[in-house]
């Protein structure tokens, strides 16, 4: 795990996986690979933070 690494509450992460400088998880994602670009990420499994986002909001509007 790389320096400036910020974990949100209930993340998980599995074994023998690398986490590169300046990575955020947001709360309640598990990083199941390598995270080899800094920035933040969210989800199960872990993905960057805007492609989370657009799963999130797929899933509102198939819902209504």
């Amino acid at each position: 795990m790389g320096d400036y690494v910020t974990l949100g509450g209930r993340v998980g992460v599995r074994d023998h996986v690398t986490i590169v400088s300046k990575v955020r998880l947001a709360a309640a994602s598990c990083v199941t690979k390598d995270i080899n670009k800094p920035g933040d990420y969210g989800g199960f499994p872990a993905v960057p933070i805007r492609e989370w986002r657009r799963q999130v909001a797929s899933r509102c509007q198939t819902v209504k």
